[in-house]
């Protein structure tokens, strides 16, 4: 795929980007000695209908790449004014010496194959001397065809500073940010007037922090991480690379100065689709990520190179600030978002193994126990894919995205999670009888967990979630909560009916689900009681524990496989929370939050109760999940439920008429109001109706629906009115709800009709006692 051919050495020629030579023996400073700094200006391409590619695709995208034999850059892939590509680009990382050459080549993107690569320029150290100003170079045609044969020219400006050694780097273009960043670690004005050089050369006053992290450290990791993007020179192990990354953050200031980089760009994207609702409610998640990961523990993980590798891969997979504007429009295009998507939940996946090795000293000793070296090799993956992601994404190029998670979900301590995987790698009939031994192991744990009940349908509905752009204050709260590591186990959202808990809870698991961070949901209904009994929460859970998590598997297959009571006979809350959970958790450790996401608890068939019910049964239990489960519960305002968490150690309660959550409830149900109704009915009557609503969502989402399905010839201004000027002789102190529901029920049925009215009441009664 395109991405993956990254054009730094499309030749098949290794390319040594600036981190391998960072570590060159004799070398202390990583830098070859005496080398000038080369300014490139790439103004535009001629000629590009001799190659073909403008007569078979018209929307056909360019670039080019320069290469000093250490550095490798790379332009925006653009397309063509008909036989021109314009990019007036210039690139202030190159280096060069009288022994050097610069090699330049022109590529068209191509959506199922490898970009294709149309032409190439070689310029040895004396030509480079003498284009001072802007000149035509001919390209060397790849294809043999004599209609192309030095027909394509490119234009370039090249500038050669003999003054200014190689040993202080120019600024990076690709570590610059965008100055609207509030908090910004780097980025502003080039340099300050104190630190310009006088006419004497010398530069008066210390350099800032910044102004150090601009000119040094910046370039550095920027070159470190280009060596994950370079599948034509790969790594030879990670250990090799992982030393590599360990210099370039030493040369950089630390792990701590690159993080705050990488902070201030995930706040960049964040900003920059604000807009897009397909992408804007992940950017948040993956912020609320990184950020709420505590400065303090890179202290403690200064010294280990995986963290240090990926965390160079982070950094280098949101260098995506080059231009505002290019970016926002990019991610127009739906393959663009599908990128952008997958960079941002690796990057999760990233940060929460990072913060999780971190609290748990024994967290690394555990896994490499465990899963040996193909720690490294998932580590190299993961970064290099990173990479690959960005880089795709910037050139437009078509991508294959593959569900890969980071997979170091969990780690087994006592627990072996691997039935000798290893196997597979031995020679003779003991590798191949262990390897079938461990095939019949897995298989036999996989029909035992198939026996735990599970219910069917009671999963969210990603239909029932929130309208874009309402509800934000409360989605935020959430999210926080979930991926702030120090957060409660439990967080209760209660509310009266028809407030929009469920679409809260629905939305959230929606959200969650389709970054790969939902760990499981449970939906009860009041109709539905005898298919969604209560202890199958528990039961699902774990069904659900075990698909996401390996080593949950093969501990929970443990722990039951010769207990049939637990696994299909017990219905007891305290049989299956021991059993299903605690006893498989207490041999491992999970990566990242554990979200469980549970709507309408006050419909469990067995919410309350002095000692047995749902909702005190986890107010007294749910501190007893490890610290980083996290429950999401919504239930109506109870005085039962309500009581039994209120006094609970790990859970926390929020409300659906918090001043501040619920600030904007009123501008969201205008929002919906006007998303639903025609916009003749919400210009006339959208402020009227929003305010009939009383902040009620159901409401409003009921008035649409009767204002939309006209009945018996009744117009929609027929209908509004009806509901916003209801019949008299209704009790003063009515529910809002009650009375539309009343309003609708007159326009079905004519109830002054007696016949008619002990019909319906015989019809009703018969279905509200089987609710």
């Amino acid at each position: 795929m395109a991405s993956d051919q990254l054009a730094l050495a499309p030749l098949g020629q290794p390319v040594s980007h600036s981190l391998g030579s960072a570590f060159r023996p004799g070398d202390p400073h990583g830098r070859p000695p005496h080398r000038s700094h080369l300014r490139l200006r790439i103004i535009h391409a001629d000629g590009l209908h001799v190659t073909g590619f403008l007569d078979r695709f018209k929307h056909r995208r360019f670039y080019v790449t320069a290469t000093d034999g250490v550095t490798t850059e790379t332009t925006k892939a653009i397309k063509s004014e008909k036989h021109l590509a314009r990019w007036d680009e210039i690139f202030n990382n190159l280096t060069t010496d009288s022994s050097s050459r610069l090699t330049l080549r022109l590529f068209a993107t191509r959506d199922k194959h490898d970009d294709a690569l149309l032409g190439e320029l070689d310029l040895p150290y004396p030509e480079l001397v003498r284009s001072l100003a802007p000149r035509d170079f001919h390209l060397v045609p790849i294809t043999r065809s004599p209609k192309q044969s030095h027909q394509v020219t490119l234009r370039l400006e090249i500038t050669i500073d003999h003054s200014e050694p190689h040993s202080q780097p120019a600024l990076s273009s690709r570590a610059s940010e965008p100055s609207s960043v509030p908090g910004k670690v780097v980025d502003g004005p080039a340099r300050s007037p104190s630190s310009t050089p006088s006419a004497a050369g010398t530069v008066p006053g210390t350099p800032s922090l910044a102004e150090m992290l601009d000119r040094v450290a910046l370039p550095a990791v920027d070159d470190a991480a280009g060596q994950l993007a370079a599948p034509s020179a790969p790594v030879a192990s990670m250990a090799n690379y992982a030393e590599q990354a360990s210099g370039a953050l030493d040369q950089a200031g630390g792990i701590y100065d690159t993080w705050n980089v990488i902070l201030t760009r995930m706040k960049w994207v964040v900003d920059c689709t604000e807009k897009i609702a397909e992408i804007h409610p992940y950017a948040k998640i993956a912020w609320s990520i990184l950020s709420l990961i505590p400065k303090m523990i890179f202290a403690q993980v200064e010294r280990d190179e995986n963290v240090k590798a990926l965390v160079l891969a982070i950094h280098d997979a949101l260098d995506l600030a080059r231009d505002a504007s290019a970016f926002e429009s990019s991610i127009q295009d739906s393959a663009q978002r599908d990128i952008l998507m997958a960079m941002l939940t690796h990057a999760c996946d990233c940060g929460e193994f990072i913060h999780t090795y971190a609290k748990d000293t024994q967290f690394w000793k555990r896994l490499w126990k465990n899963t040996g070296h193909e720690v490294d090799t998932r580590i190299q993956g993961h970064c290099s894919k990173l990479v690959a992601l960005r880089d795709g994404f910037l050139r437009h190029a078509t991508v294959t995205i593959e569900k890969t998670t980071f997979q170091i979900r969990d780690v087994v301590s006592g627990v072996s999670v691997q039935i000798d995987r290893m196997s597979s790698r031995l020679d003779g009939i003991s590798g191949q009888l262990e390897s079938v031994l461990g095939e019949v192991a897995d298989a036999g744990i996989d029909s035992v967990i198939r026996e735990i009940p599970y219910a069917l349908g009671a999963s969210f509905n990603s239909d029932r979630g929130c309208l874009t752009g309402t509800r934000d204050a409360f989605l935020d709260h959430v999210t926080s909560w979930v991926n702030n590591p120090d957060s409660t186990r439990g967080l209760v959202l209660f509310g009266r009916a028809g407030t929009g808990k469920s679409s809260i809870a629905h939305e959230v698991a929606r959200r969650f689900r389709k970054m790969d961070r939902l760990t499981s949901s449970f939906i009860f209904l009041r109709g539905q009681r005898s298919s969604r009994e209560p202890h199958l929460f528990f039961t699902g859970l774990a069904r659900d524990l075990s698909d996401r998590y390996p080593a949950f598997r093969v501990s929970l297959g443990k722990c039951i496989q010769h207990d049939t009571y637990a696994r299909i006979g017990a219905t007891n809350y305290t049989a299956l929370f021991e059993n299903m959970l605690l006893q498989p958790l207490a041999n491992i450790v999970l990566v990242g939050p554990v979200l469980v996401v549970v709507d309408a608890l006050d419909e469990a068939a067995d919410a309350t109760g002095e000692d047995d019910g749902l909702c005190p049964f986890l107010a007294k239990r749910v501190r007893e999940l490890p610290s980083n489960f996290r429950i999401f519960i919504t239930s109506r305002t109870e005085h039962e439920i309500e009581q039994a968490f209120v006094d609970a150690d790990a859970i926390n309660i929020v409300h659906m008429d918090d001043q501040r959550l619920s600030a904007d409830t009123n501008d969201d149900i205008r929002a919906y109001l006007s998303a639903n109704l025609s916009p003749h009915v919400y210009s006339e009557h959208g402020k009227d109706l929003a305010r009939k609503a009383e902040s009620l969502f159901q409401w409003a989402a009921a008035a649409c629906r009767y204002i939309n399905t006209r009945r018996r010839g009744l117009t929609e201004d027929d209908c509004v009115s009806r509901i916003l000027n209801p019949t008299s002789g209704r009790p003063q102190r009515m529910d809002p709800l009650d009375k539309l529901y009343l309003t609708i029920l007159e326009s079905g049925f004519d109830l002054s009709d007696p016949v008619v009215k002990r019909r319906y009441q015989s019809v009703m009664g018969q279905l509200l006692s089987r609710c």
